[in-house]
């Protein structure tokens, strides 16, 4: 097990956590850029929808 220096007080850090946490931020990231996708596929649909004459929101 990789261990970094310690700061007084710190426990070191093991790999394994360091791979927990970035791919804990990956899914985070993921999941972001998959909302993003989201609303512009809903923009997109909303537009659609005006273009094709349903400026009413119906």
């Amino acid at each position: 097990m990789t261990t970094a220096t310690p700061r007084s007080g710190h426990r070191p850090t093991s790999t394994v956590h360091v791979r927990i946490a970035v791919e804990a931020a990956l899914k985070l990231a993921r999941d972001a850029a998959l909302d993003g996708c989201v609303e512009k596929l809903r923009g997109a649909l909303a537009e659609l929808d005006t273009v094709a004459g349903g400026r009413d929101g119906a």
